[in-house]
């Protein structure tokens, strides 16, 4: 997954679980009174959070490592336990512990992402829903061999011969006999 995407979902997480826990909280110690349009509109908005949410998790969850899975599993069970035991002891202080806990969480996955994340996960999602993303590829380190400098050879230059013939007394012609010349060029391979 890229490094901006992964970011960019931590983030949007972590601010739509702030809204919710902020919306719930303040309708709750303030037991504000709604009418029918507005009840209807907070459950809609509520939904309409929670299913982004859910589905940035998922999608988060899909593209790690098998180990990590795991790893998150007991990570939310233990968040939900917590979160139930500190809840009936201290009203309140059990979604701190939510809020705290998935900040740590949203941290350590954008800290950790090239160790945690399957890049082959993600690259079939992107095949499946045709998202062009460039493949990143790892990098070579190479190591330089030190070597005599290679020479080039140069063809050895032939000298251009040419002949020139007598003039024939026998002709009648004004012209004069041109020379010819052979070029010889000895291939060395």
């Amino acid at each position: 997954m890229e490094k901006k995407l992964n970011l960019y979902l931590n983030i949007i997480e972590s601010v739509l679980i702030f809204i919710l826990v902020g919306m719930g909280t303040i309708l709750y110690v303030n037991q504000i009174r709604f009418g029918m349009l507005e009840k209807n509109l907070i459950i809609t908005g509520s939904f309409i959070l929670e299913f982004l949410l859910i589905s940035i998790e998922l999608f988060i969850f899909y593209n790690l490592k098998n180990k990590y899975k795991w790893t998150t599993m007991v990570f939310y069970l233990l968040d939900f336990v917590l979160l139930f035991v500190i809840a009936a002891k201290i009203p309140f202080y059990g979604i701190m512990i939510l809020l705290i806990l998935n900040i740590t969480k949203n941290i350590l996955r954008v800290l950790k992402l090239e160790e945690i994340k399957d890049l082959n996960q993600y690259y079939k999602i992107c095949e499946t829903f045709n998202i062009k993303v460039k493949k990143s590829t790892k990098k070579r380190t190479t190591t330089s061999k030190v070597s005599a400098p290679k020479t080039k050879k140069e063809p050895t230059k032939v000298p251009k011969t040419t002949t020139k013939k007598a003039p024939d007394k026998k002709a009648t012609s004004t012209k004069p006999k041109t020379t010819t010349s052979k070029k010889t060029r000895k291939s060395y391979a």
